[in-house]
């Protein structure tokens, strides 16, 4: 009977160990395979903004379940463009604020004409807009700049940025172009995040304009660099960029930059990244999933990021949801 029960030990004790292996084996097996994808184009921003590190950081997590390295991060052409491009075939991927993407499938505001190829693949933070002027500019809110004709430099984003339609928007409700305000004297400069922050230290600009991630470096460099106010648009004039342009209202907390001892009121848009409808399922759900894994990673290479909530990156997008996020996001539960 010992003998047997040692023998019948031995027996199962090796069957046991050839399963484990059996299972572990066929799960590194599962693990290790890549998709095979062609090459692609992801639409980011300004080297000097946040847009062009964030998906560089999901690009390489992103590869780790690719064969070599398909898809190639590239400067965009910013928040208005990059839906364009995109739908157009240009780029495969791109970051855009959500109302210009619906703006883009529906043919609406600066597009001429319907993308409705585009789908959303997930949100990301909101991008809040930012007024720092001048101590010695004598203003309490920033529409006084259109309404009383001052001769001021403004720096805002280039032509197709978030930043420069919001402004184009402003102007609008006063009744007024960039051409307009030329021509009393205005200055402005059209250009990235990086140099714009610089234009500010050199006293090259009066008043600093961006449309970024709350806390946003370059913000803060900019406000330790040179004295300074922050100064709110009117509210009506919020009122209009939210009832009218799909923007939502937006507090700055007192206290998240240098000289800022109020909250300051203000708009955001939702940071989205989208797709066409046919960029391959399994490409997009790699994409999904690398992101939703590793905000960890993502926030070492953009700090903003921190208050990303990866579980509700699947709301609010604002057009349909490509087939692969979608399934990603049921795979978890998160959607039924």
């Amino acid at each position: 009977m010992k003998k047997y029960g040692i023998g019948l030990f031995k027996f199962l004790f090796v069957g046991l160990v050839v399963l484990i292996l059996g299972v572990w084996t066929t799960s590194e097996t599962s693990a290790m395979e890549k998709i095979d994808t062609p090459s692609l184009v992801f639409a980011s921003g300004s080297v000097g903004g946040s847009w062009h590190p964030i998906a560089a950081a999901i690009t390489e997590k992103a590869h780790e379940f690719m064969v070599g390295r398909p898809i190639s991060v590239r400067p965009g052409a910013d928040a208005v463009g990059n839906p364009m491009v995109v739908g157009k075939g240009i780029a495969d991927l791109g970051i855009s604020y959500q109302p210009f993407i619906g703006m883009a499938t529906r043919g609406e505001g600066p597009y001429t004409s319907k993308f409705d190829n585009l789908k959303a693949i997930f949100g990301l933070v909101p991008n809040v807009e930012h007024f720092f002027v001048d101590s010695d500019v004598d203003i309490q809110y920033l529409d006084e700049i259109f309404e009383r004709k001052l001769k001021l430099r403004i720096g805002t984003g280039s032509p197709t940025s978030g930043d420069r339609f919001i402004m184009e928007q402003v102007l609008k409700l006063h009744g007024l172009t960039f051409e307009d305000t030329e021509k009393w004297g205005m200055k402005w400069e059209l250009s990235g995040t990086g140099h714009r922050v610089n234009t500010w230290k050199d006293r090259h600009i009066d008043v600093f304009s961006s449309n970024i991630a709350v806390p946003a470096s370059g913000v803060t460099q900019a406000t330790h660099s040179r004295k300074g106010k922050w100064v709110p648009l009117k509210p009506e004039t919020l009122k209009f960029l939210v009832e009218k342009m799909g923007l939502a209202n937006a507090i700055i907390p007192a206290g998240t930059y240098p000289g800022q001892p109020e909250d300051f009121p203000t708009v955001k848009s939702p940071l989205v990244i989208v797709t066409r409808d046919d960029v391959p399922e399994d490409v997009v759900y790699v994409i999904t999933k690398a992101a939703a894994e590793n905000k960890a990673y993502i926030v070492s290479a953009v700090a903003t990021m921190k208050v990303w909530e990866p579980e509700e990156m699947w709301q609010n997008l604002g057009i349909d949801i490509h087939p692969g996020a979608l399934r990603y996001y049921k795979e978890r539960g998160w959607m039924e």
